[in-house]
């Protein structure tokens, strides 16, 4: 596939490879709507975990925040006492 679609020569060729596998024509041209639906629902979902972190890295996060204040008191309170 060129970027989104896929160039008609190529599906010409599929189609022919499918035909030799014994796959009817309107067959082959259903699998490749699928395929090309799956990647560009794959392709979607990409996007979107490109401009989110995730669940894992924003715990992690608040966990280091909570130990290093957690240290910043305790070595505060050993200080003062």
């Amino acid at each position: 596939m060129d970027g989104r679609e896929l160039r008609y020569s190529k599906r010409l060729k599929l189609i022919r490879r499918a035909e030799h596998f014994g796959i009817r024509r309107f067959d082959a041209n259903l699998i490749i709507a699928m395929v090309q639906n799956r990647v560009a629902g794959l392709r979607f979902r990409f996007q979107l975990d490109e401009h989110e972190p995730d669940r894992t890295s924003r715990l992690t996060a608040i966990a280091v925040f909570v130990v290093v204040q957690s240290l910043i008191v305790a070595v505060g309170w050993w200080i003062l006492r």
